[in-house]
This record gives C-alpha cells, sequence and structure tokens, in this order.
C-alpha cells in the first residue's frame, strides 16, 4: 500500500512540474515570443487615406481608392451642397493632373506620384478649383497609413495560459493529498483511485486545449479603445466622444444640407394658442327662422364642399307644428276664405251699381277684398308652403350638420356654414394686455405648415383671462381647417441676442433635449445641446450653444441621429 501512494505522489510532482514549464515556455504553440511581443503596438483598423481642406467658399475630401486614383468631393462650404461643373487641377509631388468629374461634385484623377506612394509617406497636395465666377487654391496633405501591426494579445494570452496551468496543476495535486488521507484511513481505495483518474482525465484535456490554441483566448480579447480607431471604409460611425464620422459619399445619400449661423440682436417672440377661424367679413351661416322640416333645394341637398353663390336657394324650410296649431290655422284659414267669398261678391254689387252708389263705397269693398286675399295667402303659407333658405355669401358650405332630406329643425338652429377658403383668420388669446402695442410682425405654425399672418385687431374684453387678438392669413394652405389649432409666434420690439437656425433643424438627445447637428469638419459632425425661443413659424432663436458661423445641419439631421 505505501509503495502506491508513494508512486502516485511521484507522478502528480512530476505532472505539476511538466505543467508549469509548458505554461511558461509555451507562448504560442510552443514558440518563445520574448520581449518581441511587448514592442508590437495595439493594431489599427485599416481605412482608405484620405485628407480634407477648406476656405469660405469650398470644402473637399480628398480620398486615395483601391486602384490609386484620387477621388475628390468639392461642396460649398456654407451649405455643403455639391460643387458640380467645376474645373480641378491636382497637383502632387510635381506631378498634375487635370480631375474628370465621375458625378455631381466628384472628380477623380490619376497621378503617377501617388500610384508609386510607399505606407507612411505624406504627400502634400495642391488643389486648384474654378467654378463659375469663383476661383480658389486649397492645400492639404495625403497621409498613406501603414500597414497594421499585430496584436500584442499573444503575451497577454500566454500569462492567462500559465495563470490556467498552475491552478490547474494546484488543484490536482489537493485532490491526489485528499485521496492519500484517505486510503491511509483504510476507507475504499475504489472511489478514490476514480477521482484520480478524472482529474489527470480533466486536466489532460485541459492542457490539450491551452496548447492547441496557443494560450490566446480568440473570443475575449480586449478590444483596442474606440478613440484610437480611425474610420475605416465608407460607412458612417459614432465616435467614442459622441460625434460622427460621416463619409461624403454617404453625406451625399443622405442629402446633408448646412446652413452657417451669425450671431446678432433678433427680435424676441411671444408665442401665442390660437384656432383658425372663417373671416368674418367673407363667411355666413345659416339658420332656421322657425321649426319646420328642411326639404331639398333646386340642386338637391346640400353637402360640405359644395360652391354657392351669394343668394342661392340651398334648401326649403317647411313649417311645422302640434294638430291642434294645425287645426286653429286650418280653422282660420277657412274663416278667412269665406270671408273673402262675402267680400267679393258685395264688391261686384257695388259694381253693378256704380253711378248710383258713393265711389267711396266700392273702393272700400276692393280694398277689403285685397286685405283678405293677403291674410289668406300668409295663413295658407303657415299651412303648407315652404320658406326658401338662401346662401349669405359666396364660397363653399363648410358644413352641413349632417342635414337630411325631411330632417325636423327648431327654429335658431345652424343649418349650414359657408367659408370663403381663400380668406381665413386665425384667433389667438394673449395673456399680456400689452401685447397689441409691441407687435410688429405675426406667422403662424400649423403642424408643419408655416403660415403667413397680418395683425387685424385685438378686443379690448377680457375672455377666459385673455385677449383676443384678430390675424387674418395672408396665403391660405389647402391644409388648412377651420377649427384647427395653431400656434401663433408674433414677433415684438423687443430684442434678444442669439442665431437664427430653422425649426427643421431641432432634434431630440438624451432624455429629450434639444440640439442641433453642427457640421465640425469635413466629414465629422458635433450634437450641441441648445436654448431656444420662438422667433417665427420657421425659425427659432439659439440663446445658448452655438457660436458665430457655425454650420448647423438643415436638412437630414433625423438621419444623423440614427447613425449608431
Amino acid at each position: 500500500m505505501s509503495l502506491l501512494i508513494k508512486r502516485c505522489v511521484v507522478l502528480l510532482s512530476l505532472l505539476a512540474t511538466g505543467l508549469l514549464g509548458s505554461g511558461a515556455a509555451s507562448g504560442h504553440g510552443g514558440e518563445d515570443h520574448g520581449d518581441e511581443a511587448h514592442a508590437r503596438p495595439a493594431p489599427t483598423v485599416a481605412s482608405a487615406p484620405r485628407a480634407s481642406a477648406r476656405s469660405d467658399e469650398f470644402e473637399l475630401v480628398a480620398v486615395l481608392d483601391a486602384e490609386q486614383r484620387i477621388v475628390v468631393t468639392l461642396d460649398r462650404f456654407a451649405t455643403n451642397a455639391p460643387v458640380g461643373g467645376a474645373r480641378l487641377e491636382i497637383d502632387a509631388e510635381g506631378q498634375s493632373a487635370v480631375a474628370a468629374e465621375a458625378s455631381p461634385g466628384v472628380y477623380v484623377a490619376k497621378i503617377a506620384a501617388l500610384t508609386q506612394a510607399a505606407p507612411g509617406m505624406k504627400l502634400p497636395l495642391t488643389i486648384a478649383i474654378e467654378a463659375g465666377d469663383s476661383a480658389d487654391l486649397l492645400t492639404t496633405t495625403l497621409e498613406i497609413p501603414a500597414p497594421a501591426e499585430r496584436d500584442v494579445a499573444t503575451v497577454r494570452g500566454g500569462a492567462d495560459s500559465a495563470t490556467w496551468l498552475m491552478g490547474a496543476a494546484l488543484l490536482l495535486a489537493a485532490v491526489a493529498v485528499l485521496a492519500v488521507r484517505r486510503i491511509r484511513q483504510k476507507r475504499s481505495m475504489g472511489g478514490h483511485l476514480t477521482m484520480l483518474a478524472l482529474a489527470f482525465a480533466v486536466t489532460g484535456a485541459f492542457m490539450h486545449d491551452v496548447r492547441a490554441h496557443g494560450g490566446e483566448d480568440h473570443s475575449h480579447a480586449a478590444p483596442t479603445p474606440a478613440a484610437a480607431l480611425p474610420p475605416s471604409g465608407d460607412a458612417p460611425q459614432r465616435l467614442a466622444d459622441g460625434s460622427l464620422f460621416v463619409p461624403k459619399s454617404v453625406q451625399r445619400r443622405l442629402g446633408i444640407r448646412t446652413v452657417q449661423v451669425r450671431t446678432g440682436e433678433l427680435a424676441a417672440s411671444v408665442e401665442l394658442n390660437g384656432t383658425v377661424i372663417p373671416d368674418p367679413e367673407s363667411s355666413g351661416r345659416i339658420q332656421a327662422p322657425f321649426a319646420g322640416s328642411v326639404q331639398p333645394g333646386p340642386r338637391g341637398m346640400p353637402v360640405g364642399g359644395r360652391k354657392v353663390v351669394k343668394g342661392e336657394i340651398l334648401a326649403y324650410l317647411r313649417p311645422v307644428a302640434s294638430a291642434i296649431e294645425r287645426g286653429n290655422q286650418q280653422a282660420l284659414l277657412a274663416e278667412l276664405e269665406a270671408q273673402l267669398a262675402i267680400a267679393g261678391r258685395r264688391m261686384k254689387r257695388l259694381e253693378q251699381l256704380e253711378g248710383a252708389v258713393p265711389q267711396k263705397e266700392i273702393e272700400a269693398a276692393r280694398i277689403e277684398r285685397d286685405a283678405l286675399q293677403r291674410r289668406r295667402a300668409f295663413v295658407a303659407a303657415s299651412v303648407d308652403s315652404a320658406e326658401p333658405l338662401r346662401a349669405p355669401a359666396t364660397g363653399v358650405i363648410s358644413a352641413s350638420h349632417h342635414l337630411l332630406a325631411g330632417q325636423i329643425v327648431d327654429a335658431r338652429e345652424p343649418l349650414f356654414e359657408i367659408v370663403d377658403p381663400a380668406r381665413l383668420a386665425v384667433e389667438a388669446l394673449a395673456y399680456d394686455p400689452g401685447i397689441a402695442g409691441t407687435l410688429e410682425s405675426a406667422s403662424a405654425l400649423a403642424g408643419e405648415t408655416a403660415l403667413a399672418l397680418n395683425f387685424v385687431g385685438g378686443g379690448r374684453q377680457l375672455r377666459e383671462q385673455a385677449l383676443p387678438l384678430l390675424f387674418r392669413i395672408v396665403a391660405p394652405e389647402a391644409s388648412i381647417a377651420v377649427g384647427q389649432p395653431v400656434k401663433v409666434i408674433v414677433s415684438t420690439t423687443r430684442g434678444i441676442r442669439g442665431e437664427a437656425v430653422p425649426r427643421q433643424a431641432m432634434t431630440k438627445v438624451g432624455a429629450g433635449e434639444t440640439a442641433v447637428w453642427v457640421h465640425d469638419e469635413a466629414e465629422r459632425f458635433v450634437a450641441r445641446k441648445v436654448r431656444t425661443r420662438p422667433l417665427d413659424a420657421a425659425r427659432v432663436a439659439v440663446v445658448d450653444g452655438l457660436h458665430d458661423g457655425d454650420r448647423v445641419v438643415t436638412e437630414g439631421a433625423s438621419l444623423l441621429s440614427q447613425v449608431r
């Protein structure tokens, strides 16, 4: 028994020594890299050689493509709009070539000096630009990046594998000691020998896996910090500082456009809640003069959107009454017809006796007969005839209140509303009664539609603790409807200092904060948090967050926010 124990201990010692030795000596498949691996730099991501330059008029990006051609993307500096039809002459290392326009704003040239450039070289470029009446000369440096270096994770992998091997050897030694103690205590040897065999098997499998991979952990290799990685290819990406790298080719596809802002004095504005209403001077409403039944007019029942002219008959209103009222009216009509018959016969007798009776009696009989005829017509109309409903203004029917033929309506009930779509107004509520005295101009924002307004006047009586102000829409849009809520931006004589920026440039970042994208460099965009105040329906005043001369993205800002 003691001989068996001694042999197990010797075997474990040899195994532990072999494990530790193999972990220390084998860094990568048995190779000894030594200090060479420590001297290698961290890996980088390969990218196409590129350079940029700009002036007050132009901005360009020069890229050396896979075919060793120089590709220049030329834009207007202020607006980022492509510059097409220009003439570009590129000079590199004393060699020059005129670039051909491959697409609007994209120019391609091939220079021998660039095809012979070695990695690590820095080539100065001079680009002469002629575009219409504008001419400029821009200089930049095109740097050819060196090949990507090998990763230094090998050394870390070798050290990590040695640590794991040492831990495995210590674990195996502990299992062996525990088994020996159990054997000395004369317990079952079968189970402990089985434990030793299992430990040997696990350790052997672990050694095989570690040596096969050379100590490298390919799935959990420590990544290079994002800030150290240059952009690669034509893929936009978000950098570690939150800015965006967007190649010029992607900017073209996204339709990115900018505006260069200037700091100055702007008119302070106030935002009011308003509602679109019909112009009181060109609109009308038809109400029921009495309770009755609605009957179709000459053109049928009026419907919304129908064009009408002033005085046109839209419908008829036939009066309705209770059975008692109708009976009384019919009884009165019968009585009037009897009186009219008597008056008619009396007038005829007097006319036959003309000359024998005074003329005034004949005239009195005629007047009495005419009066009875008119009374009978009025009473008959109240029983059977219908009242025509005429249009009070020219325009279109904006509301018909879902009237149907034969529908019974009450007196003073609204039946039809007529609006002139070319003349609409906006009523806004101002909680500052003195705003009308400082008002200079006004505009309205209905959804995404901007409306120009003319101030008509304001009342002098508060309504819901606010003063109603009336504005007339200068050029009504077809998408505007009566009753639609709008935001009225009133410019006052008070001034503020800031930058005027289109509303479409505003975007949301973080926790709903307002920001704009600033075109910081040719292919770099930065989000700036801003504080704004309303300026008019199309612009806002940025009072904090921008500087004079910043290029703010006005088209495609929402697309930039989606870059991850």
